[in-house]
């Protein structure tokens, strides 16, 4: 997603000369331009804002309210002035609200150069109040340490069913985790499974591993955040088994499943401390009060992809899954323009699609374009369709 950036002012040839201004800068930012305080706070309460540009001298609506505005609807936008000429009190408002000021006249370069900066810290911000936040939790999940140990067994080839069963073996909590996992109404399975040994057997080592990734990460929630634990755990399991029937290359495979698993860890992190904000913040998404990222900033601070990022760097886990796990919305820009990260989203969205099914979505509705282009896939995913078609209709099954 492209930052965007509200400019407001009342003449509307300042607007056509900051367009003009940054025309080349198109491909970067998405610009809109109100010429009028009123139509910038209805943007406001609709939209998702990063920087908020604004003229004080405006009638009926001015800068310094429309930056007040801003700051109570979405708290974490930059808010720009652009000073002119202008009365004492409008200034001392605007004074109260503004994080920078632009004197006018301006030319392209200063205004760009604001942009940028105010981007950087908007980001800066962010991902430091996210590791302010991990650092601050009590029971913070430890790094997967038997998990780790699967990946390096599997990984060099060397190791069996038996051996890999009895490694997990070693942890009887492990084992009564996934045994309870294992013949819960997810995997669906016409035999009741009694030994780890079955398990593995049955299931294979990457859904073993799998299993043991969840326990490890999601196993300490407290009774107000399990449900929503649970439905993390549960969406994450379907990413990596949907990830698994889609990636074609085998290097590949096993990171985007383990992101695909962690892709919505910063939403447990936040369920362990926050569990009723959090809850408020569902409920606003669900009944359209703002997107994703507004809410969970205004909320938070931070969203749960900063949180969830902050918490695999302090792991140590390889940045290619702290990549993916930041473009599973489909931001897949910088370092998440990668194959790697465009499958994450790819089958976290189609998982997202299949366990919310009933409002008759298809199973790849909204995929970003940019998936199909990085992995140079046709339009209509006609062969990835086929792919998931038995995952599909196993979580169908479960679901139904």
């Amino acid at each position: 997603m492209k930052p965007r950036i509200l400019f407001v002012d009342d003449e509307p040839m300042v607007l056509v000369s900051i367009r003009d201004m940054l025309r080349k800068h198109r491909d970067r930012w998405d610009m809109t331009f109100c010429p009028t305080g009123q139509a910038a706070i209805a943007m406001l309460k609709r939209e998702h804002v990063d920087i908020v540009v604004s003229d004080m001298r405006m009638p009926h609506i001015d800068g310094a309210e429309v930056l007040t505005r801003a700051m109570e609807l979405q708290p974490h936008t930059v808010r720009i002035v652009l000073s002119g000429h202008t009365n004492r009190d409008a200034s001392v408002r605007a004074v109260k609200v503004a994080h920078r000021f632009l004197n006018k006249p301006f030319d392209s370069e200063g205004l760009v150069a604001i942009i940028e900066a105010s981007l950087a810290s908007l980001t800066v911000d962010s991902k430091a109040r996210a590791h302010v936040f991990v650092g601050g939790i009590d029971h913070l999940p430890s790094a997967p340490a038997l998990y780790l140990e699967l990946e390096r067994l599997t990984r060099d080839g060397s190791a069996g069913i038996t051996e890999i069963a009895e490694l997990v073996g070693q942890d009887p909590a492990m084992v009564a985790k996934i045994l309870q996992v294992v013949n819960s109404a997810f995997f669906g399975l016409p035999r009741h499974i009694s030994s780890i040994h079955s398990a593995c057997t049955y299931l294979g080592a990457s859904t073993i591993s799998d299993l043991v990734l969840a326990a490890e990460v999601f196993g300490g929630a407290g009774p107000e955040a399990a449900a929503t634990v649970d439905a993390i755990q549960h969406d994450g399991l379907a990413a990596a088994a949907i990830a698994r029937a889609l990636v074609p290359q085998p290097a590949l495979r096993e990171s985007i499943a383990t992101a695909c698993m962690l892709h919505d860890l910063g939403k447990l992190l936040i369920a362990l401390r926050e569990p009723r904000k959090l809850s408020e913040v569902e409920t606003a998404l669900a009944t359209g009060r703002g997107d994703w990222r507004s809410l969970e900033t205004a909320a938070f601070g931070f969203t749960h992809i900063d949180a969830g990022t902050a918490l695999i760097e302090t792991w140590g886990l390889p940045r290619s899954i702290a990549h993916a796990v930041a473009g599973h919305h489909g931001e897949l820009v910088g370092e998440s323009a990668t194959p790697a990260c465009a499958w994450t989203h790819v089958a976290t969205q189609a998982a997202e699609n299949t366990l919310l099914r009933d409002d008759g979505r298809d199973v790849f509705h909204g995929v970003s374009p940019l998936a199909f282009e990085i992995l140079g896939a046709a339009p209509d995913a006609a062969a990835w369709r086929s792919a998931v078609a038995p995952v599909i209709a196993t979580l169908s099954g479960e679901l139904a």
